[in-house]
């Protein structure tokens, strides 16, 4: 019966197209020749000191066998799906010719000790057939391509025997109890009934034969796609969803990620009566795809991640990021630019309007906690008064980094001597202290007054003149709290509060803030100069010194704007020099360690 079955679920995945559609990936990667090797060729990459240093000390691990092979000035692609009707995943790289794709696989045999048989290449003429036993996979090349392929569904047997329920219609008979105490009987539980016995060795003869013949059979499987796929000539495959302008694209569909983590084995129990991760869930509704593109110029490298959200979804979005700063907020940004920075603006009152629609939505199908969790949705929708709530924290926190400084701290400890007494013990010392300031927004009328003044009488907080101390902070540098009608500020240090001054960074951060509802800037060279100095840093300075000489700044910043419901996100790292390419200069510093 197991052979059946094996064999049915083999035919279903042949029945699938023959050539591997769009319609058939989850997920899609690209790394874009055509438009990387105008930047960098693989000549300048290969040739590099430090590749050619570690070709000689490392003989084995030669890159050059890849350059000779592959063709990077062409795209290379994987692409895959989750799906349990037939996970794959398939790596497609242009290669020079068949004969040295032949020859690079005889090569990689002949190192491999443990294999002593010469390895089963297939020719068919215009195409050839390869399959590596060790790793499961199937590769096929030609005069233009070779294609790695694999099937990468597991056999699973299931630990529990499948059980159907029996209703029988039966006539009711009159029941006459006995006035009688019936014996009692003990019923003892059969070797049948235990759970234990229901539970099939997976080491079992029979198991390991079935699984045997379901990898021979996805092997057969892989064969017979691959020539279907090259016997008229392979075409490479294609993604729309991917951004031929960067040096490497990547798409992943959020829906059948999320739906392939139900059919894990670890979450099974969890979801097997419910449809949070199913195809009809409102969570997989909400958002459609992730894009991942990577970016190597030669003054830059940055990072952007695309989330696409579907319309109803990216309606929400638009509102919870759409939200202009507290100006109030402004008078304690630095006048300078600090050693680092992060800025972070969003529309409290709608996320918390929106919070309780979008719960329910995702569990309104689940037949185990829909109703209850529409229930106590629409309970604390009723209860709560989002407006009101949200004035607690508006939505604006604001980070910053100033300085390093020297500071001797007192620490204070406690011993017993040798009749039980308390011993009190004062120690000071140097250490080097972080100067920031964390600023955020609460318009609430009167909570923030009243909380502050509960700090004083819990003896937490001490009252001063304009600010509050915070009591038992010396190891941070003595923190103080101004509150400043709806302005809150927790920082260690006030000389670098601008005041009604405005300078130029302020100027340009409130422009950048127009645009972004999140932003981030790290300063490497200020920072690590600062920090060595105010630690006589003695360690690793080489790897600092090369790093700072190389790398200016990174930058973190997402729009407000949300073109064709996408939300991006970035991260950029910049260098100093633009003479060459970013990945080039991280070659140069890894040769200079």
């Amino acid at each position: 019966m197991k052979n059946v079955f094996i064999r049915l679920m083999l035919v279903v995945c042949a029945t699938m197209q023959s050539q591997i559609t769009e319609k058939n990936y989850d997920y899609f990667v690209q790394y874009n020749g055509p438009e990387l090797s105008k930047k960098i060729t693989p000549k300048a990459f290969f040739e590099h000191p430090f590749i050619t240093n570690y070709a000689s000390k490392n003989p084995d691990q030669n890159l050059q066998k890849y350059a000779d092979l592959i063709l990077f000035d062409k795209n290379i692609t994987m692409q895959g799906s989750f799906r349990d009707q037939k996970p794959y995943y398939l790596i497609t790289i242009p290669v020079k010719s068949k004969a040295q794709v032949q020859a690079f696989l005889l090569q990689l045999h002949a190192k491999d000790s443990s294999q002593t048989a010469a390895p089963n290449i297939e020719d068919f003429g215009d195409y050839a057939l390869y399959h590596s036993k060790e790793q499961g996979q199937t590769i096929a090349f030609d005069d233009k391509y070779m294609v790695i392929y694999k099937i990468t569904k597991k056999y699973s047997d299931r630990a529990y025997p499948a059980t159907e329920e029996v209703f029988e219609k039966v006539e009711e008979l009159e029941e006459n109890y006995p006035d009688t105490e019936a014996d009692s009987i003990e019923i003892t539980p059969s070797s049948e009934d235990t759970f234990e016995d229901q539970i099939q060795d997976p080491y079992a003869p029979e198991i390991l034969l079935a699984k045997a013949q379901w990898d021979s059979l996805q092997i057969v499987q892989q064969r017979q796609d691959l020539q279907a796929w090259f016997k008229n000539g392979f075409v490479a495959p294609k993604s729309s969803k991917i951004n031929a302008s960067a040096a490497i694209a990547t798409w992943i569909d959020y829906n059948a990620a999320l739906t392939s983590l139900g059919s894990f084995y670890s979450l099974s129990k969890i979801m097997s009566n419910n449809n949070l991760f199913s195809k009809e869930s409102a969570m997989l509704r909400m958002v459609k795809g992730v894009q991942v593109d990577f970016y190597l110029e030669n003054d830059h490298a940055r990072v952007e991640e695309i989330i696409e959200y579907a319309p109803e979804m990216a309606k929400i979005m638009r509102k919870i990021t759409n939200r202009k700063n507290n100006k109030n907020s402004y008078r304690y940004f630095p006048n300078t630019q600090p050693l680092a920075s992060m800025n972070y603006s969003i529309n409290t009152k709608e996320a918390l309007a929106n919070l309780p629609k979008i719960t329910s939505d995702l569990f309104k199908e689940t037949p185990q906690w829909g109703q209850e969790v529409a229930l106590v949705t629409d309970l604390i929708s009723t209860i709560v008064d989002e407006k009101a709530t949200a004035t607690l924290f508006d939505g604006d926190l604001n980070l910053f980094l100033y300085n390093f400084e020297n500071r001797e701290i007192t620490t204070t400890s406690y011993q017993y001597d040798a009749n039980y007494e308390e011993i009190e013990t004062q120690k000071t010392s140097t250490k080097s202290i972080p100067l920031f300031a964390a600023i955020f927004t609460s318009t609430h009328p009167s909570f923030g007054d009243k909380l502050l003044q509960l700090g004083v009488r819990k003896n937490l907080l001490e009252e001063q003149d304009g600010y509050y101390e915070i009591r038992n902070t010396e190891k941070m540098g003595d923190l103080f709290l101004i509150k400043d009608h709806d302005v809150v500020v927790i920082a260690n240090t006030m000389e670098y509060f601008s005041g009604s001054k405005k300078s130029s960074y302020t100027k340009g951060l409130k422009k950048e803030l127009r645009k972004y509802y999140f932003q981030g800037k790290i300063d490497f060279i200020t920072l690590a100069k600062q920090y060595a100095e105010a630690t006589n840093l003695q360690t690793n300075t080489k790897e600092i010194n090369l790093f700072t000489e190389n790398f200016k700044d990174i930058r973190l910043y997402s729009s407000r704007k949300m073109p064709h419901n996408k939300l991006r996100f970035t991260a950029k790292i910049n260098t100093n020099s633009t003479d060459k390419n970013v990945l080039l200069q991280v070659l140069d510093v890894l040769e200079k360690l």
